[in-house]
């Protein structure tokens, strides 16, 4: 009964990762940025997670077709929720952890995070979507994100910029319940289009 639980809270987690979670997220934490003046980094934050997607992408577009190449290494598909986990919940933490406050409270907010990122990665060898070294390879590639934003950010002392900020996941876990979890079929139509170009172009067969 413990396992079947547990489990089903990893078949959840794993959710928040999905592009369904994902992009309404970052839109949403976008809009708040822009609502609280901080106009640079609304274009920062959308440049660093739009960044690391794109990476994804194409090592997807590549591994997919090519990955049987490297039968040691057991990458197909690098873990996109991974990726996008550590990006969205990294990067907010980081977005976070600039504005005005306690060092204490900017050490919690990170690690809450990044944290929660983890396990959204982990969730993604529980419910047997990929392998250990794509889950490492899609969490490394969704570092990309905060470093960009932790590089780029300034700390900030605006105050309209703290409640809408904070606000901004309500959405897209509204979007959550609403849609029942249902995610994008996003994974399928990379691979489909991966198999087109490889049959097309004549590689990697």
């Amino acid at each position: 009964m413990y396992l079947v639980s547990l489990i089903r809270f990893f078949e959840l987690l794993t959710k928040f990762g999905d592009q369904s979670f994902i992009l309404p997220f970052a839109l949403a934490v976008a809009a708040a940025l822009w609502m609280g003046e901080a106009r640079r980094e609304a274009r920062t934050w959308l440049l660093a997670i739009g960044m690391t997607l794109g990476v994804v992408l194409l090592l997807k577009l590549v591994f997919v077709p090519c990955g049987h190449l490297l039968p040691g290494w057991g990458l197909r598909s690098p873990s996109g929720h991974a990726a996008a986990g550590f990006a969205a919940f990294g990067g907010y933490a980081v977005l976070e952890a600039k504005l005005n406050r306690p060092a204490w409270q900017k050490w919690a907010i990170l690690s809450a995070g990044f944290a929660f990122a983890a396990l959204i990665a982990f969730s993604r060898l529980i419910v047997h979507a990929h392998s250990a070294p794509e889950v490492v390879l899609g969490s490394l590639v969704g570092l990309i994100a905060p470093a960009i934003l932790l590089w780029q950010i300034k700390p900030q002392t605006k105050p309209a910029i703290a409640n809408p900020l904070a606000l901004a996941p309500l959405l897209p876990l509204a979007l959550l319940l609403l849609f029942n979890g249902r995610a994008l079929p996003i994974e399928q139509h990379i691979t489909a289009f991966a198999v087109a170009m490889t049959r097309a172009w004549g590689f990697c067969i």
